[in-house]
């Protein structure tokens, strides 16, 4: 079965036609394709929240006219003869968001009828110009701009070290000005966290969970660390006949070195699935796969290093794994202040960045969805500043009780660079992940792999390819979704009980919860208590930007992605009992 992106809006009523509405533009825009089979109207109606009739309401009208198929014992699929628009893109030659109808094509086809113009969904796409990333730089010897060029160790005082072999090419990451250092002072901790985006490795040795101790956690019986999926319930045998199935009809030619930018079919096969899922304007010749979200991010500030910037914003509070990796590529980190509608882009703006890492769909460790305001507010601060917005697709698979939100990328492709991985949907060890980017940003992170890691593990990539092309990655998603929204609601119910003073946040989506604890509460003292009771938790300070963490409310970060119902309700009463016995002194 697909997963599928359909926002709707309640308010306007007529369900039933908006979610037609919702495939007709989705199989116009290509993001749908002929034979991909849909949901069941039962599974789809759960997804959507809405009555199975009303979904039946819209697949019975699509079927009628022509765009889908029903078959008994094969679902529901798109039609064969259903095809995209053709296209014509603007004069500028910018592409179109996916599923905005072209405003040049007089006609859309289905099955070698043409109709009138299609209804504009979402309104009229904006004119952008093209952007100029810049013109040559060289990995390893002396850029044509003048001066060497460095990827890995942190710069020395203008004189960056030289790696790798003198490759030259061009569009290099330039938005037309040099980034000029903000004067933010870099902020480092030795804490880890497990949420947001992960980053293993020598960094994350020999520290402990909750901050700044570097001696290591006791056991704990319930643990209730964030960062982490249910690795028990990974599809060892539908995976192991994914890889089987690849590696059948595998021509000999594919086991030798790899494309730098991931093997065309895996690049096709995500191409798709983001459209269709996440709303992102996707094609093979922008998608680069990545050895994870960390890597992409790591190559990423590296050639934004490169071409002159010298000042990265990140969210405030976020995840205080991945900071010294950012640090360790010689960027200043401004911290942006996020409050309840997501980061505050007007406090970016004061940054002096012109790059920034955002977690759009389900903040870390706040649980805040950008909010429509603040995603335009942010498009226009890049186009203003010709910058760039680098967008981790952070626990975008797993929601609950919202409607789905598309991602920034597919509102201005060629300001937004997105990462995703497989680490929360399947498993951190598979190591596979991608960026979605510019085509002029797409050369220089296949050259950044060519000459640093020579590109990512074939197998695994194609075994990836089966499990998409198969369905059965749409599959296992739906299973965990619904895994996950029972322990969600069993922990928030025992939250609830035995921690009444509590505020419980960012419940509608991802796998951690982010509790505020009753005001005068001591933080530190808490974690310590639930790790003597049995409780590994993740205070949320150290996510914080010190000069910020002393006003931010106590708070706790907890993971129930890992644990059943039964086993987290007893987790919630014995954290209660930690968080009482410090109020009796």
């Amino acid at each position: 079965m697909t997963d599928l992106h359909l926002p709707l809006d309640r308010s306007a009523g007529r369900l039933a036609a908006q979610i037609a509405a919702g495939f007709r533009a989705a199989v116009r825009s290509g993001r749908l394709t002929a034979g991909t089979r849909l949901p069941s109207s039962r599974d789809l109606a759960r997804d959507l929240d809405v009555s199975r009739g009303v979904v039946v309401t819209a697949y019975e009208q699509l079927t009628a006219e022509g765009f889908l198929i029903a078959r008994r014992g094969d679902g529901t699929r798109v039609a064969p003869l259903a095809r995209p628009d053709t296209t014509t893109l603007p004069p500028d030659g910018a592409p179109l968001p996916p599923g905005t109808p072209s405003q040049h094509s007089e006609t859309w086809q289905h099955g070698g009828t043409q109709h009138g113009p299609p209804t504009q969904q979402g309104g009229t796409p904006q004119q952008r110009g093209t952007t100029q990333y810049g013109t040559t730089t060289q990995y390893g010897g002396t850029s044509q701009q003048g001066g060497p060029t460095q990827y890995g160790a942190t710069p020395q005082q203008g004189e960056p070290s030289q790696h790798g072999a003198s490759t030259q090419h061009g569009a290099a990451l330039q938005y037309g000005r040099t980034a000029q250092p903000s004067g933010t002072p870099q902020y480092g901790t030795s804490a880890q966290q497990g949420g947001g985006t992960q980053y293993g490795g020598a960094m994350g040795q020999g520290t402990a969970a909750r901050g700044g101790d570097s001696a290591p956690a006791p056991a704990s019986f319930y643990d209730l660390t964030p960062g982490r999926p249910d690795l028990s319930a990974f599809p060892r045998e539908r995976w192991i006949a994914a890889a089987r199935a690849a590696l059948r009809t595998l021509p000999n030619d594919e086991l030798g070195y790899p494309d730098p930018g991931g093997v065309p079919v895996l690049r096709a096969e995500l191409a798709s699935y983001l459209g269709r899922v996440r709303a992102a304007y996707a094609d093979p010749g922008r998608v680069v796969i990545m050895n994870g979200v960390a890597q992409g991010l790591s190559a990423l500030l590296a050639l934004l290093r490169a071409s002159g910037h010298r000042t990265l914003a990140v969210e405030d509070p976020t995840s205080a794994r991945q900071l010294p990796m950012m640090e360790s590529a010689g960027l200043r980190l401004a911290r942006v202040p996020v409050d309840g509608e997501g980061v505050d882009v007007a406090a970016l703006a004061r940054s002096g960045a012109r790059a920034v890492l955002v977690t759009p769909a389900h903040q870390y460790p706040t649980g805040v969805v950008l909010s429509p305001a603040r995603r335009a507010a942010l498009i226009a601060w890049a186009r203003d500043v010709d910058g760039l917005i680098l967008e981790d697709d952070y626990d975008a698979e797993f929601r609950y009780d919202r409607d789905p939100v598309g991602c920034l990328q597919g509102v201005d492709p060629e300001r937004v660079v997105l990462l995703g991985s497989v680490s929360k949907s399947l498993a951190p060890a598979l190591r596979l992940g991608w960026a979605v980017a510019p085509p002029s940003v797409v050369g220089r992170l296949r050259e950044y792999r060519a000459v640093t890691d020579l590109g990512a593990p074939v197998l695994e990539q194609h075994a990836l390819t089966e499990f998409l092309r198969s369905g059965g990655y749409d599959r296992h998603l739906r299973t965990m979704r619904r895994r996950y929204r029972a322990r969600r609601d069993a922990l928030a119910a025992a939250l609830s009980e035995h921690l009444p003073g509590a505020r419980v946040r960012g419940v509608s989506a991802g796998i951690h919860l982010y509790v505020e604890l009753p005001s005068g509460s001591d933080e530190d003292a808490i974690v310590a208590r639930a790790a003597r009771a049995g409780v590994a938790v993740a205070g949320a300070r150290p996510l914080w930007w010190p000069g910020r963490a002393a006003a931010a409310p106590p708070a706790l970060v907890l993971g129930y992605a890992g644990m059943g119902e039964t086993r987290l309700v007893k987790a919630a009463e014995l954290l209660g009992q930690a968080i009482t016995q410090g109020a009796g002194g």
